[in-house]
C-alpha cells in the first residue's frame, strides 16, 4: 500500500531521494515551539536545581535494590533522586526474581511506585516518563506482542504493517504507564558489516522515509488527547550508520552532500510526522561529535528541518563528547558542549555528575539560564503533551491489561512475517513443497525462538534455547522468556505438514563448529523427500555483534552444503539480521528463503510460504552481496559504479559483461510463486517542469497460479548530472493485492523537486535533463526542464 495523504509530501521533496510520502495532518499531533500557559507557569516556579533535575535520565539500576530491580524498587534510592533533584525520566529493561521480566501490570506498578513518591516528596509534583527501547515492540514488556526486526518490517514495503504493529507497541507501552519508546530507527547503514543494520529499514532513504513516517504516527497519533499513544524518539541522529569500518560507533565518514541526500530524508519526512522526540547518535560525522556539533544539532535539525520537540541524547553520550572522541578537555566541558549544543535530556545514565557540572557551569556563566530554560520548558511540555501529568499513576484494574499480547495482535504479527519472507532462490521450482511424506528439519536456527528474534529481545543481546536467563539460579533450565507465544520453524513445519513424517536433527550449532550429530542430519535429509535448513546469525547487539567477514561461519556453510548435496530437495531459511555471504550455498541447496529476523511468530509463516499457503511477496531492502569483501554495496551507487558500456563493447578488464560489482540479490528483489505482468509505462507528459508534475502508470496481472501480494517499484534514472548520478534511485512503490487474472493499474506521480540534491559544497540544487522511468522490466524516458 502506499501512503497516499497530504503533509509529508512537501517534507520530502527537497531532496534528489524525494517521493510521494503524504499524511493527512488531522491523522496527527505534532510539538510546538510554544509553551502552553500552565507549562510556563510551572517552570517559572523552578529553582535553578530543579530544573537541572529534569534534563537528567537515569538508568533503572539507579533506583533498584540490586542491579536489575530484581529484587523490588529502592524506594529510598527513589526519594533521594526526587528530592535532592527531582530526576526527569528514568529507563530500561525491569526485571524480577520470578518472573525475570516484568509484565505490563508489573511495569505499571513500578512507574506507579515511582511517581507517588515524586507526587509526595516533591514540592512542584512533577511526574516522571520512563522510556524503554521498544524498537520491534514493547520486547522487554513480558506479555507483549514482538514483531520482526525493523530490516524485516523493510522488506514488506508495506507502511500500514509498520503503522498497526507501532499502535500496538504504543497502547501496550503506555497500559504499563511506559510513555516513551526509543524508536523508530532510521539509520541508512553504508555498510553491511554493521551489527545494527537489523534495525533498521533497510538501505534506501525513501523507504526508511515512508515506514519511519509510518511508524511515528503509529505510536503517536493525537497524542494530545489519545492516552494510548506515546512518544517516538527518532534515532540515530545523524549519520550513525555512515560507519566507515562497518564496527558499531566508529567514527561515520560521510561527505555533506551523502549527509543531507541519503542520511538526513527519513528524519525530514518524521518529523514532518510529528516526532516527538529526536535522540542522538554516538558517532562524530567527519571528526565533529554530534552532540557538540552546533551545525547538525541546531543549524539543520531545528532551523533547516523544522524540529520543535525535545532532543535526549543516546547513552552517556554527552560524558562521550570527551571519553569517546577527545573533543573537550574534561567531563565539566563535555556537558557544556552537550548543553548549549542544542541537547534537551542527557542519558548520564548512572550517576548525577551531569547535574552537578551543569549547576556549576550555569552559576559560572557558561550555561545561560535561558539555554536552561528552553531545555526544561521541552521536557515539561513533552510530559503534559504525553498524559504525564493528567494520569502518572495508572489504574491497575484496567481491563487494558487484558489486552496486552492479545490473539489480534499476535495476527499482526504473523502477517508482517508472511509479507516480509524473501524468496531469493527456486531453483526448479521446488517451492512451494505442497505434500512431502518425509520431512527431515536441521540446522541449529530450526528450532529456536531465540534465533528467529536476534537482538533486543527480550533483553538487550537477546536469548536461546541454551543461553539466557535460568530458572532456580545457575542449576536451573532456561526459562522461557516467550511465555509459550509463538512457534519455531520446526512446530510452524509441524503445524502445516500434519500428515508428514518429520524427522528433527539440530545437526551443529550456530557456528558450525559442533559435529556430533552432523552426520545424522545428513542421513535424515537423505532419507527425506524434502529437507528445510535453518541457519543464520547468533543473537547480538550492537558492539557485540561485531564480525570481519561478511561470510557465515565455514563451519555452518559446510554443514548447510553437506546437507544440501545429500538432499533430494531442498530449502534453506536463513535468520539472520546482515546479508551474510554465502560462498557455494546457492549451488547445493534448492531454494533460499530470506527470513531476516522474524521474532517468536516466525515458523508458522515461513511454514505457510514454503507449503504454498502464502504467496511469498517480500523484497530485499538491502543489497545482498556475493563476496565478502563487498559490504560496502548499496544499489543506489552510481553508474560507473554499477555497469561499464565501454567494458561490454571493448572486452576490457573491468569484464565483459559490464557489471562493475556482482551482488548475490540486487535492492528489491523478491521471487514469488506468481508471474505478475506489466504493461508499457505510460507517461501523462514526457516534460516534467518545476510548476507541472507528470505520472507514471502501468497495468501489472497477476497471471498465476496463485493469488498474491507484489510490491511495484518505481526507480528513476538521470542521465547526467554535474554531481554523479546514482544509476538509480527509487522513488515510489505501492503493495497490491491481486487473485489469479485480476489487473491493477497502478500510477506514481513524478515531481521536479524528486529530483533535487546536493552539491559537493553542500548547496542544494536541480539539474534539467533526460531520465528514464524504470518499473519491473519496463522503461520510459521523460525530460526535465528547469
Amino acid at each position: 500500500m502506499r501512503i497516499s495523504t497530504a503533509v509529508l509530501i512537501c517534507a520530502l521533496s527537497t531532496l534528489a531521494v524525494a517521493g510521494p510520502v503524504e499524511y493527512h495532518q488531522s491523522k496527527f499531533d505534532t510539538p510546538t515551539d510554544k509553551l502552553d500557559h500552565d507549562v510556563q507557569k510551572l517552570l517559572d516556579s523552578l529553582s535553578l536545581q530543579e530544573k537541572i533535575g529534569q534534563l537528567s535520565q537515569l538508568n533503572i539500576n539507579t533506583i533498584s535494590i540490586d542491579s536489575w530491580s530484581m529484587n523490588g524498587l529502592n524506594k529510598t534510592a527513589v526519594e533521594y533522586y526526587a528530592e535532592t533533584w527531582g530526576i526527569g525520566s528514568f529507563l530500561n529493561q525491569a526485571q524480577d526474581n520470578t518472573t525475570w521480566l516484568l509484565d505490563s501490570k508489573g511495569y505499571a506498578k513500578l512507574v506507579n511506585e515511582i511517581n507517588e513518591i515524586y507526587l509526595n516528596k516533591t514540592k512542584h509534583k512533577i511526574p516522571i516518563i520512563y522510556g524503554l527501547d521498544s524498537v520491534r515492540g514493547a520486547h522487554y514488556i513480558k506479555d507483549a506482542t514482538i514483531f520482526p526486526a525493523g530490516i524485516a518490517q523493510g522488506a514488506t514495503f508495506n507502511p500500514s504493517i509498520v503503522e498497526e504493529a507501532n499502535k500496538i507497541t504504543a497502547f501496550e507501552s503506555s497500559t504499563a504507564n511506559v510513555k516513551w519508546s526509543f524508536s523508530p530507527i532510521l539509520d541508512i547503514s553504508f555498510n553491511k558489516l554493521w551489527p545494527r543494520l537489523y534495525e533498521n529499514f533497510g538501505e534506501d532513504p525513501y523507504l526508511t522515509s515512508v515506514l519511519g513516517a509510518a511508524a511515528v504516527i503509529g505510536l503517536q497519533g493525537k497524542f494530545k488527547t489519545d492516552d494510548t499513544k506515546i512518544a517516538a524518539s527518532l534515532k540515530h541522529y545523524i549519520g550513525y550508520g555512515g560507519t566507515r569500518t562497518g564496527q558499531d560507533k566508529d567514527n561515520a565518514w560521510v561527505p555533506i552532500n551523502y549527509l543531507l541526500d541519503y542520511q538526513v530524508p527519513a528524519y525530514r519526512a518524521a518529523i514532518a510526522a510529528g516526532a516527538a522526540t529526536v535522540m542522538t547518535s554516538y558517532s562524530a560525522v567527519n571528526g565533529q561529535p554530534v552532540s557538540s556539533s552546533k551545525y547538525l544539532m541546531d543549524t539543520l535539525l531545528r532551523k533547516e528541518l523544522g524540529f520543535k520537540g525535545m532532543v535526549v541524547s543516546d547513552w552517556q553520550e554527552g560524558y562521550y563528547i570527551q571519553q569517546h572522541h577527545y573533543a573537550v578537555k574534561d567531563l565539566y566541558n563535555a556537558v557544556i558542549a552537550e548543553i548549549n549544543t542544542g541537547t534537551d535530556m542527557s542519558m548520564t545514565p548512572t550517576d548525577t555528575d551531569f547535574n552537578v557540572f551543569l549547576l556549576k557551569a550555569v552559576k559560572e556563566g557558561k550555561v545561560s539560564i535561558d539555554t536552561i530554560n528552553e531545555r526544561v520548558g521541552r521536557v515539561l511540555q513533552l510530559k503534559k503533551d504525553f498524559g504525564v501529568f493528567k494520569q502518572p499513576i495508572v489504574d491497575l484494574e484496567s481491563k487494558r491489561f487484558e489486552q496486552v499480547g492479545s490473539a489480534a495482535s499476535a495476527e499482526v504479527a504473523l502477517n508482517a512475517v508472511r509479507e516480509s519472507v524473501t524468496l531469493l532462490q527456486n531453483r526448479f521450482n521446488v517451492l512451494p513443497y505442497k505434500s512431502p511424506k518425509k520431512i527431515a528439519v536441521v540446522g541449529p536456527s530450526s528450532n529456536d525462538k531465540g534465533f528467529q528474534c536476534g537482538g533486543w529481545c527480550r533483553r538487550w543481546q537477546g536469548v536461546d534455547n541454551k543461553s539466557g536467563f535460568l530458572e532456580g539460579g545457575a542449576a536451573g533450565t532456561v526459562a522461557d522468556l516467550f511465555v509459550g507465544k509463538g512457534h519455531t520453524l520446526k512446530e510452524g513445519i509441524e503445524i502445516i505438514f500434519p500428515n508428514a513424517e518429520i524427522t528433527f536433527v539440530e545437526g551443529t550449532n550456530i557456528y558450525g563448529n559442533e559435529t556430533t550429530d552432523w552426520a545424522k542430519a545428513v542421513a535424515a535429509a537423505k532419507s527425506a523427500d524434502f529437507t528445510i535448513i535453518g541457519a543464520g546469525e547468533h543473537h547480538y547487539a550492537e558492539r557485540v555483534g561485531r564480525i570481519d567477514n561478511l561470510d557465515l561461519p565455514q563451519g555452518l556453510i559446510n554443514f548447510i552444503n553437506d546437507v544440501g548435496k545429500a538432499s533430494k530437495a531442498s530449502a534453506l531459511v536463513l535468520f539472520e539480521g546482515r546479508p551474510r555471504t554465502l560462498q557455494d550455498i546457492p549451488n547445493n541447496v534448492d531454494s533460499i528463503l530470506m527470513a531476516y529476523l522474524p521474532g517468536p511468530y516466525g515458523g508458522i509463516p515461513v511454514a505457510e510460504i514454503i507449503a504454498g499457503k502464502v504467496n511469498p511477496s517480500g523484497r530485499l531492502p538491502l543489497t545482498y552481496p556475493l563476496a565478502p569483501n563487498d559490504n560496502n554495496h548499496n544499489y543506489w551507487r552510481g553508474h560507473d559504479q554499477t555497469y561499464n558500456q565501454y567494458a561490454v563493447d571493448h572486452n576490457s578488464y573491468d569484464g565483459p559483461d559490464g557489471v562493475q560489482n556482482h551482488v548475490f540479490a540486487e535492492f528489491g528483489d523478491g521471487l514469488s510463486y506468481s508471474t505478475f505482468n506489466y504493461s508499457d509505462i505510460s507517461l501523462s507528459s514526457k516534460k516534467l517542469t518545476k510548476n507541472r508534475k507528470i505520472t507514471a502508470s502501468v497495468t501489472v496481472t497477476n497471471q498465476g497460479p496463485y493469488d498474491g501480494k507484489h510490491t511495484v517499484l518505481l526507480f528513476t534514472q538521470q542521465h547526467w548530472r554535474s554531481i554523479e548520478p546514482e544509476f538509480k534511485l527509487l522513488k515510489g512503490f505501492e503493495k497490491i493485492d491481486l487473485k489469479v487474472g485480476q489487473s491493477k493499474v497502478v500510477t506514481f506521480p513524478i515531481e521536479a523537486d524528486f529530483f533535487r540534491f546536493t552539491t559537493f559544497d553542500g548547496k542544494p540544487a536541480l539539474e534539467g535533463g533526460d531520465f528514464t522511468v524504470l518499473i519491473q522490466d519496463k522503461a520510459t524516458n521523460f525530460t526535465l526542464i528547469v
